[in-house]
């Protein structure tokens, strides 16, 4: 198995106090966790998961993001929040 290399963008959430994993190379993906050791684990397996689905494009839900909805593995599924809070 090709070994990868990711980034991952930590911060720690001002309301709960955990810490909240980004992997910058994997849009929508993301976890937390109470501790920095929590975290890792939990990152590794995000990981593991979101490539593991990362076939399942058809079937991908899309998501919230700022300024509309969008799928996290296909930016020209964009669209515009006001169009969405219209019913088109």
């Amino acid at each position: 198995m090709k070994k990868r290399t990711f980034t991952v963008v930590v911060e720690r959430d001002p309301e709960s106090g955990w810490l909240v994993g980004e992997v910058v190379e994997l849009p929508g993906c993301y976890t937390q966790a109470p501790d920095l050791s929590n975290l890792e684990k939990n990152v590794a397996e995000a990981i593991d998961v979101y490539l593991k689905t990362g076939d399942l494009r058809s079937r991908c839900p899309t998501s919230w993001a700022p300024g509309g909805l969008r799928s996290p593995f296909d930016e020209a599924e964009t669209r515009s929040l006001s169009a969405v809070e219209q019913g088109s």
